[in-house]
C-alpha cells in the first residue's frame, strides 16, 4: 500500500501523505481545499485510521478547524467512513480523500453526517488563511512548506509563457553622420 500511496504522491499535486512511524496503522494527510470560494485556499489535515481497511471502514479525523468538520471527531460519510454496510473495501485511500474533500462544502451534501458542521464563508476564509501555517505535532506535516513546489513550477512556466510573447527591446544607435 506504501508504493502506491508514494506514486499518487507524485502524480497528484494537491495531496501529501505522512506516515506516524509509532502507529503503523495510521496515516495522515495533507490536501488542498475543495475548489470551491473560501475553501479552495487553504491545504486541510486529516488523521485516517487505517485499522482493518480495506475490508472495514476507516476511521477518519479533520485535525484542526476547517469549517466543514469539527476537528477531532470521527466524520461519518455514507460508503466512505463508518458504515460497513456501505463501505466497498475498493475504495482507495484517493477516493477517501476525494470524499472528504467534496463534502467539506455544505452544498455539496444531502444532510449533514456525524462532524459535519456549517460556517459561513468569512469563518471558512479565515480558517483556510489559519490552515496554511498549520503544523502538525504527530506527524509533522508543515503547511507553510507544502505545495511550494509545485507552486514555484506554475509560475515559472507561467514566466516562461509570457517571455515567449513578449518581444525584447533591444537599444540601438544609428550612426547618422556623413563619414
Amino acid at each position: 500500500m506504501f508504493e502506491s500511496l508514494k506514486q499518487l504522491q507524485k502524480e497528484k499535486d494537491h495531496i501529501q501523505f505522512f506516515l506516524v512511524k509509532t502507529q503503523p496503522h495510521v496515516l495522515h494527510v495533507s490536501f488542498k481545499g475543495p475548489d470551491f470560494p473560501g475553501y479552495k485556499d487553504g491545504i486541510y489535515h486529516m488523521h485516517l485510521n487505517l485499522t482493518g481497511y480495506p475490508q472495514s471502514a476507516p476511521r477518519i479525523q479533520m485535525t484542526h478547524p476547517n469549517g466543514g468538520y469539527s476537528p477531532n471527531q470521527n466524520i461519518c460519510l455514507v460508503g466512505i467512513t463508518n458504515s460497513s454496510s456501505s463501505f466497498s473495501s475498493g475504495t482507495t485511500i484517493e477516493g477517501l480523500v476525494v470524499g472528504i474533500q467534496t463534502y467539506m462544502v455544505p452544498s455539496n451534501r444531502i444532510n449533514d453526517g456525524s462532524a459535519m458542521i456549517r460556517s459561513s464563508q468569512s469563518v471558512v476564509e479565515e480558517l483556510a488563511k489559519q490552515s496554511l501555517t498549520y503544523k502538525c505535532s504527530v506527524c509533522g506535516a508543515d503547511h507553510s512548506k507544502l505545495f511550494k513546489k509545485q507552486e514555484e513550477k506554475a509560475q515559472s512556466e507561467e514566466k516562461q509563457q509570457v517571455e515567449k510573447k513578449v518581444v525584447k527591446k533591444i537599444k540601438q544607435t544609428l550612426d547618422l553622420s556623413d563619414d
